[in-house]
């Protein structure tokens, strides 16, 4: 995680850490006496193909994607005010999905975790199934409070390991 007191520091970040150098452009258009009259720029996060008009669009997008907060407090006294206090950054997964040739939409569902039933239905898979897979630690998980969660993501990664040795045994 990384914290920010303010949006400027985002942006600089953004700028300095996040973004693909090689990768963004700048466009002039000219009216019609010829004169230059505005630049646009794409902006593009490194390992995405996305483009950006902005760093405010891309702020807004990890807010979206639920990996940028707004942290507040409750400022002292009897009253419902929240003072502002900054920003928090989730830049570690931030940085494994832009890692690969991940696309930055969506990719955040992958670290969810699944209840036994949510990851039957996923496989499509029988309960007894699904925890002989876990007892054999072909599929990794957790255990909070005595039930049993797995993550998307590694379901994703057993679903292609087992593809791949489905085909090297054809």
């Amino acid at each position: 995680m990384r914290y920010f007191k303010s949006e400027y520091a985002i942006r600089r970040f953004i700028q300095r850490e996040l973004l693909s150098n090689n990768r963004t452009t700048k466009e002039s258009y000219k009216d019609e006496s010829s004169v230059w009259i505005q630049s646009k720029y794409t902006y593009y996060l490194k390992n995405s193909q996305k483009g950006y008009n902005s760093v405010d669009e891309i702020i807004e997008e990890l807010k979206r994607n639920n990996l940028l907060f707004e942290v507040q407090q409750m400022s002292d006294g009897l009253g419902y005010k929240f003072d502002f206090v900054g920003y928090i950054l989730l830049y570690s997964q931030l940085q494994i999905l832009l890692s690969g040739d991940e696309i930055l939409n969506n990719d955040i569902l992958r670290f969810k975790l699944l209840t036994i039933n949510q990851t039957c239905d996923f496989l499509q898979l029988s309960r007894p199934t699904v925890y002989k897979l876990l007892k054999e630690n072909l599929i990794p998980h957790i255990e909070i409070f005595g039930q049993k969660r797995v993550q998307l993501n590694d379901i994703l990664k057993y679903i292609l390991e087992n593809r791949t040795k489905s085909k090297v045994t054809k």
